[in-house]
């Protein structure tokens, strides 16, 4: 369901346009834009972690042969250490 959601070209496509809008009248009434995306986190959806497992056939980051396991840090009881040390 949320993979449609996100991936599917014809909802990029009204996101770009969309973006393109806000940054035009923005732009129109002297506001700049500043982008601050932060790209090493990832959530709950995404499919290193797929907590709602919508991703199926692939193995969670939990799991030791996962693809993704060493992408994240792990304490000595295997609970992931999320951010700042606060474990998930």
């Amino acid at each position: 369901m949320y993979i449609s959601k996100t991936t599917d070209n014809r909802n990029l496509n009204v996101s770009d346009k969309k973006f393109i809008e806000l940054v035009e009248k923005a732009h129109s009434m002297n506001i700049k834009i500043i982008l601050d995306g932060v790209f090493n986190h990832c959530g709950a959806l995404n499919k290193w972690v797929d907590k709602e497992k919508i991703y199926n056939g692939k193995k969670r980051h939990t799991h030791l042969d996962s693809p993704w396991h060493d992408y994240f840090v792990w304490d000595e009881n295997g609970k992931y250490e999320g951010w700042w040390g606060h474990l998930n």
